[in-house]
């Protein structure tokens, strides 16, 4: 008859204590307003989050809650940090690309942006000294328990899986952004609780992961390219009249650009959740190659 399963707790708390290291090692460049910094804080608070959720049966609720929390403050406290930065730097380059008059429409965007940025910098300041919080500092403290890994993975990968497709067939019957948002949150959840398990799993789920990562780069490129319509909307009822002429053909490339996105986003996520690929990731995700507490139970590649 199989024990208590250890392995649980300890790949847990060795999960989390990534996380929270990955997030507090960027605090000097967020403090500095340092754009690559901003990023992977912004990443390692999201993969911290996915973690509370993926590995719940071992940790206490109550302090779970707490550094869920607190890593969403940080999510959101650089959100519209991390949305500037992007936008500046796809502005550039169409300043760069472009002839007169659509490079001065660029550039006027991009010159307002930097002003925001700037006025920006005081946020990144309060989210980095976030990180000193003794939420962080004391956040894996109480993690326990002896659910069994192998089969609390499975029934992980399975839900974040039925999730994405889920949300993904939603979006198909209405075609609206703010459910292919939706889909696009549910498959980063996915791929990070893959990420988390990927230790005790072989070389099928991270190929695996490699596919998730291409459909979320399209997803990130379609997002990318709604938020910069919606900007370019906004800006250009006061951009000077050099710069105004430009702002048509800008709106319009990118209203294109986000429909071409949109059609590759569609694509992408067919081939990824399908009925098809919904039995081939089930095969991957049921057979760990820990063996935890059932020893009888593992497989090998």
């Amino acid at each position: 008859m199989a024990g208590p399963c250890t392995a649980g707790a300890t790949s847990a708390r060795d999960a989390i204590t990534q996380c929270v290291d990955a997030l507090r090692k960027e605090a000097p460049g967020v403090r500095e307003g340092s754009v690559d910094a901003v990023h992977t804080m912004r990443i390692a608070s999201r993969r911290l989050r996915a973690a509370m959720k993926a590995f719940a049966p071992y940790a206490d609720s109550e302090q779970a809650a707490a550094l869920v929390a607190q890593a969403k403050a940080v999510t959101q406290g650089l959100g519209r940090v991390r949305e500037v930065d992007v936008l500046i730097a796809m502005l550039e380059e169409w300043r760069r690309d472009y002839y007169p008059p659509w490079n001065f429409a660029a550039g006027h965007a991009a010159g307002v942006l930097r002003t925001e940025r700037e006025s920006l910098q005081a946020r990144c300041a309060e989210v980095a000294a976030m990180a000193d919080d003794v939420v962080f500092t004391q956040a894996v403290t109480t993690v326990d328990g002896d659910a069994c890994l192998r089969v609390h993975m499975a029934g992980e990968l399975r839900d974040c899986f039925d999730g994405a497709r889920a949300a993904y067939k939603h979006w198909r019957t209405t075609g609206d952004g703010a459910d292919l948002h939706e889909v696009r949150k549910a498959l980063k959840r996915l791929r990070y609780t893959c990420e988390l398990f990927a230790p005790h799993y072989g070389k099928n789920l991270k190929q695996y992961i490699k596919t998730l990562k291409a459909t979320q780069d399209a997803l990130g490129e379609w997002n990318d390219r709604r938020i910069l319509c919606k900007t370019l909307d906004l800006l250009e009822a006061g951009a000077p009249y050099r710069a105004a002429q430009g702002f048509p053909e800008l709106v319009r490339d990118a209203e294109e650009e986000t429909q071409d996105a949109a059609k590759a986003v569609r694509k992408a996520a067919r081939r990824l959740l399908n009925k098809d690929a919904r039995k081939a990731a089930r095969a991957i995700f049921d057979t760990p190659k820990v063996t935890c507490c059932a020893p009888d139970r593992g497989e090998k590649e």
